[in-house]
């Protein structure tokens, strides 16, 4: 279903690009060849930098990219000495890294919920308007996987390769280190809450927090300041620009019918906020279906993804708990799941091309 699911999104890509060939973005990775070129946008253009300058600082900059957080342009260094290419090497990464979490997410919710619901999962996540991120220049697919593995190890007493998962998507992304928090419910509800039932092994979960904690090391050392990823979010052109009065402004013009109806509202941030929304919405309602772990988990995460309402969307398509719970919803009725899917395969079709075009979805 991946596979065959990326080879047409891929191809639709290649035909819009072939159509409508102007493009709205300062570089272009491949502008020879339109099968690739339309996966290198926005914020791809800082990885590339870490990737190929390291981490530089410059107090005139306001923008520096250390809020971008070291595992995946690392991984893609590594990889682009054999590709001889770092967009190739990304690309690479993103999409076997969204192949791997689809069957570790596919067996984990197979293991609870059986196989009907499992395969709706991967297709209402697949579909989501917002997961074309998974296959660009983004983090998206490796804190999926990630993320996925830290629960599906978990779920099978492998406190060390859970721990593992925990790292690298604090590695990946800030809001990486929450995935401990499931993990460490897990293992207590497999010794039922009893201090008597702790084990040495209990000890693995200390490997948890050495993502985050090595490049919090690794900023101290050299700007003294290691909340500096912290404090670089916060700028105008990134966090800064999301202000709440920002976002009041934004739902009172959507509000107004005038506005509807000329079509005088900003859509991208209202679907932005609307999806981060459903996917919060999802897991504190389907709470006692999900499990209190993997509902706590999406929860937390995407309130603090929220704080940044203008990327919501994006945020919210590693929100897995959300398509088990639409999935577990939408149940066994057929005609209600070809039309969430097929509403998600219009507005997936759309983002992409603004995506892939260089019109931003923020």
């Amino acid at each position: 279903m991946c596979i065959g699911h990326r080879l047409a999104i891929f191809a639709f890509v290649y035909v819009g690009l072939v159509i409508n060939p102007r493009v709205d973005h300062p570089w272009r990775a491949f502008p020879k060849n339109l099968m690739l070129d339309g996966w290198f946008r926005w914020d791809s253009g800082w990885y590339l930098r870490i990737v190929q300058r390291g981490y530089e600082f410059d107090p005139h900059e306001v923008q520096l990219p250390i809020n971008c957080f070291p595992l995946y342009p690392l991984l893609v260094r590594g990889l682009a000495i054999i590709t001889d290419n770092p967009f190739i090497a990304a690309f690479i990464i993103s999409n076997v890294a969204l192949l791997l979490a689809c069957v570790l997410l596919y067996r984990l919710v197979d293991r609870k919920y059986g196989e009907t619901v499992a395969t709706n999962t991967l297709g209402l996540m697949l579909c989501y308007p917002f997961s074309f991120f998974m296959s660009a220049m983004y983090t998206e697919a490796l804190f999926l996987l990630e993320v996925v593995g830290a629960f599906y190890f978990a779920q099978r007493n492998r406190w060390l390769l859970a721990s593992i998962c925990v790292a690298a998507a604090s590695a990946t992304r800030v809001v990486g280190i929450l995935a401990a928090i499931p993990v460490a419910l897990t293992y207590l509800q497999r010794i039922s809450w009893r201090p008597s039932g702790l084990r040495t092994n209990i000890l693995w979960l200390l490997v948890c927090p050495l993502g985050l904690g090595s490049y919090m090391l690794f900023l101290y050392l050299k700007l003294g300041d290691p909340l500096a990823f912290y404090r670089a979010q916060w700028v105008p052109g990134w966090g800064a620009s999301f202000t709440v009065d920002g976002l009041r402004g934004v739902l009172v013009n959507a509000w107004n019918w005038q506005h509807i109806v000329e079509g005088t509202y900003d859509g991208i941030a209202i679907s932005n906020v609307m999806f981060g929304a459903l996917a919060l919405l999802v897991c504190a309602v389907g709470y006692r279906q999900l499990g209190f772990a993997a509902s706590l988990w999406g929860i937390v995460t995407m309130m603090i993804s929220l704080k940044i309402w203008g990327c919501a969307g994006r945020y919210s398509s590693v929100i897995w708990p959300m398509y088990v719970g639409l999935a577990l919803a939408i149940g066994g009725r057929r005609i209600l799941l070809q039309s969430v899917i097929g509403g998600f395969c219009l507005l997936q079709a759309l983002f992409v091309l603004m995506f892939t075009h260089g019109q931003p979805l923020f």
